[in-house]
Formats: structure tokens, sequence, C-alpha cells
């Protein structure tokens, strides 16, 4: 299936359609809506004259906005620009993909995979969801008194809905791409276990969306341990990303490993009948010369074919997600050390 079949298939979301127009990366795109939001921000507030008030001093309340504040621009940056590498990176996948599909059955894949693909239901569901989960403040019916909506909590919360539908629009992407680019394993004529190499672009399709949740990952990570959050919605909030981050690895590819499963039970099955073939004859003193010459090739044979590996990941791949770990872990660290800081500073 050549490159100009593939692309119709796909149903490009509004905001890889925006960001394609711009004269610039994604990556800065996104980061100059970041800017954007931080840069309204501090311009409202010292339109109003709530930010002298707030910067001098700076305590510990305040610092804890500002967090948040710079979370919320982030993420407001981070999530359109993540859903386009997303939706390039898939298409790429496919293309390449597309030299071990029938041109059929791969076009039927992709039109099924890609007209779930909008993604507004789960926008709703993340819009909805969000500001209810964070709604469980340890504070109690502090939502309810008007002396708590001063501009600083209102502007958190007005972009809390945004990023529930930029979110959950991003992780459905995520999702549908996946169990897309792995259903295709099906349309593969034959699968040759012993090389592997063509199922790389699977393999890539996980790592890079797991490296897409991940550093969402990274950017959520300085609001564990806000006053204004409970614990509840902290550990619901990371543990939906970890899993997301794990669908995002494994479930591309589902599919291939199925094939490849089934490609190396196939071949045990034959090697191992040839083998019990020959011993028989052997042990019955009927062998020809024949079945005695091929005898080691096949225990050789067998031996090599259950060391194939089933999960087609090899030691590059394996290295860059523990790589992406890392940067998980080190941010959590990093920013866990620097609050430390910041907590002795403003004693």
């Amino acid at each position: 299936m050549a490159r100009a079949e593939v692309a119709p298939s796909l149903a490009m979301p509004w905001s890889a359609r925006l960001f394609d127009a711009l004269p610039v990366s994604p990556a800065w795109a996104g980061a100059g809506i970041s800017t954007l939001v931080l840069a309204a921000y501090f311009g409202v507030g010292a339109a109003t004259g709530s930010l002298a008030a707030s910067l001098f001093p700076v305590d510990s309340h305040m610092t804890m906005h500002y967090r948040i504040t710079t979370v919320n621009a982030l993420l407001l940056g981070f999530l359109p620009a993540a859903q386009v590498y997303l939706a390039r990176w898939t298409r790429r996948h496919l293309d390449e993909l597309s030299s071990l599909l029938p041109p059929d059955a791969g076009a039927g894949a992709l039109e099924d995979a890609h007209r779930r693909r909008a993604g507004v239901f789960a926008g709703v569901i993340g819009c909805v969801t969000l500001p209810l989960m964070f709604m469980v403040l340890p504070t109690g019916s502090v939502l309810l008194e008007s002396s708590y909506w001063t501009l600083t909590h209102a502007w958190d919360w007005f972009f809390v809905p945004v990023i529930g539908w930029l979110t959950g629009r991003f992780i459905h992407a995520v999702v549908v791409d996946a169990i897309g680019v792995s259903r295709l394993a099906v349309a593969i004529g034959s699968i040759d276990v012993f090389d592997q190499a063509p199922y790389a672009p699977f393999v890539r399709q996980g790592l890079l969306s797991a490296l897409l949740a991940v550093i969402f990952l990274v950017i959520v990570l300085p609001l564990v341990g806000v006053k204004l959050i409970s614990a509840e919605s902290t550990a619901i909030a990371m543990v939906a990303l970890i899993v997301t981050a794990t669908a995002a690895l494994l479930l591309p590819v589902g599919g291939i490993r199925d094939r490849i499963r089934q490609e190396k039970s196939v071949r045990l099955l034959a090697v191992r009948s040839a083998i019990r073939a020959s011993d028989l004859a052997i042990r019955e003193g009927r062998a020809a010369q024949d079945d005695v010459a091929r005898l080691p090739g096949l225990l050789a044979l067998e031996t090599r074919i259950e060391g194939v590996r089933e999960w087609p990941f090899d030691t590059g791949s394996l290295l860059r997600f523990g790589l992406y770990v890392a940067l998980g872990l080190g941010s959590w660290l990093g920013g866990a050390a620097v609050e430390r800081l910041l907590d002795y500073a403003l004693r």
C-alpha cells in the first residue's frame, strides 16, 4: 500500500490541522501556548494589583499557587502538541508497515481504527471527571465560601475542565492508535520469527507513545503534595498516568506478539514431529542415513525456535524504555529536592 493510500484514511484532529498551519514545530507551538498562558496570568495579576501583593513577600501558599499555575500552563501547551506528534508518528509507522500488508486489508483496518479517533466522548469525560476528582479537597466545603474565589484560585480552576478535555482526548488517541496499529498484525501474510526487524514500527509506536505519557507524568509530578489537591485525587491521577504509559508501550505490539507466538508454536510443532519421526526410525532400526544426519540439525533448530522472543523488543528498545522510566523517576526525585530547598528558604 503506497503512502498516498494510507494518509487519507487517517482522521486528523483539529489541533493537528492547526499546528500544521503554523510555521514552527509542534514543540515550539506548545511552548508558545504555555508562555502565553503564563504571560496572561501575570498580566491580569499586574492589571488588577493582585500580583504585587502576592510577590512581596512570596510565602509558601503563593509558591504552591505558582506551581499549580505553571503546571497548568505546561499541560495546556503539551497536550495538543503531544496529540499532533502522536498522529504524525502513527501515520509514519503505518506507512512503514504498508509493505507488509495487502492493500485492502490494511485500508480496512485503518479506517476502522480511526473512525473512532475523534475522541469527543473521551474529551467530555475528561472535562467532567477532572474537576470532580480535584474537588475532593482536604479543606472540606471551601469551594462554597465566597472568600475562596480570589483571582488566583479562580484562574487555577478555570483551566481544570480544559485540561480534562485535552487529557481525555490525548489518552483516547494513545489507546485507539495503539489498538489500530496492533490490529494490522493480523493482516500480515507470513511471519518470520528469526528476523523481527520488519516489525520494528510496532515497537516504535509503543516506545514513542510511552514517552509522551512519561512526559505527561513528569509535568504533573510537581503537583504531588500540593495542599489544595487531596491525596486521593493525586493517587488516582498518578495511577491513571502510569497505566496509560504501560498501555501505550504494550498495546501496539500485542498483535504482532500474538502472531509471533502462533508462528513459533506452529514451527515447534512441525520440528518436534520431525524429531519424533527420526528418533522412532532410529530406535526401530529402520532409519535411513538421511534420518540420522538430519537429527542434530532438527535438535538445533528446535533450540533456536524455542529461544525466539515473542515480544519484539530488542536490547536497544528496552534501554530506551529504561531511559524513559529514569526520566520520570529523576524528575520526581529532583522535584522533591527542589521542594525541600524552597521550604527551607521560606522558613
